[in-house]
């Protein structure tokens, strides 16, 4: 059976996808945006830093946006529903009483009001896809909340130890519309705060999580994805998002999102 994924896009803010897939190997990725989801058969495990959390069905696995992350299959046959929140929309909605620093608490927990919530959202997009909105999406956001599996504050790292956090490399890696592939591009932004190529590699590693090429790669595929959403064509999104051609796009697509460009694309229109 190949990777089957459904999705929709709730009012442009937020994509809703369900995933049924075989058994697969994790592969290092992040996603801008924050997630939640819901397993609802089969086994999995998620790693997140130097933990591997279990998900078993019943499980809600929580993401922040740029958290590195890989999602592994076991079972024969796995079923996952789950949400991309975009950034903008997660701290308007938290904004009143968090601020900017809402984040999940964890990457998998159990609870069975939340866990409830998303299978009946799933079950609401396949009757009738029109009825769902961002406002379903806050009312799970203030469910989170008070379940506690929202946290009010991010630790801030010592700035004296970490001269660039995670988010320093993001915003690094998306200035300008230049965003192009190759190891130029690594080596120059090094110099451009004053560190060797090794250095600038390890610190990336430490605080983003991975190595500046895959972190670039996952900005990309974002850029592709908004492009998409906007309503550019496959190859003006290409082009925009920095890939040398389309074929490539579309293997680290598939590797990020598990569907191809146009997948997304059909999916969005439907």
């Amino acid at each position: 059976m190949e990777r089957q994924v459904r999705r929709w896009r709730l009012d442009g803010k937020v994509d809703a996808f369900e995933i049924i897939s075989t058994s697969e190997a994790g592969v290092l990725h992040c996603h801008p945006s924050f997630n939640i989801g819901a397993m609802i058969e089969g086994a999995a495990s998620v790693t997140s830093g130097s933990m591997t959390h279990v998900q078993a069905p019943g499980a809600v696995v929580t993401l922040n946006a740029y958290q590195p992350h890989a999602s592994a299959w076991s079972a024969a046959v796995n079923r996952y529903f789950v949400l991309h929140i975009d950034p903008a929309f997660w701290e308007t909605r938290l904004q009143p009483e968090l601020g900017a620093d809402g984040q999940f608490a964890q990457p998998v927990c159990r609870d069975g009001l939340v866990f409830h919530y998303l299978l009946g959202l799933r079950d609401q997009l396949h009757k009738d896809p029109t009825s769902v909105s961002s406002d379903d999406i806050d009312l799970l956001l203030k469910l989170c909340r008070g379940r506690g599996l929202i946290r009010d504050h991010v630790d801030e790292e010592d700035p004296s130890l970490t001269p660039m956090n995670g988010a320093d490399f993001r915003e690094l890696f998306s200035e300008g519309d230049d965003m192009q592939e190759g190891q130029p591009r690594i080596s120059n932004l090094a110099e451009q705060v004053g560190m060797s190529r090794y250095q600038f590699s390890r610190l990336c590693s430490q605080t983003a999580g991975m190595q500046p090429r895959r972190l670039r790669l996952q900005l990309m595929v974002a850029r592709a994805q908004k492009a998409i959403n906007e309503g550019q064509d496959l190859a003006s999104a290409s082009l925009h998002a920095g890939f040398s051609d389309q074929s490539h796009m579309n293997r680290e697509f598939r590797r990020t999102i598990g569907m191809t460009p146009r997948e997304y694309q059909s999916a969005g229109r439907g």
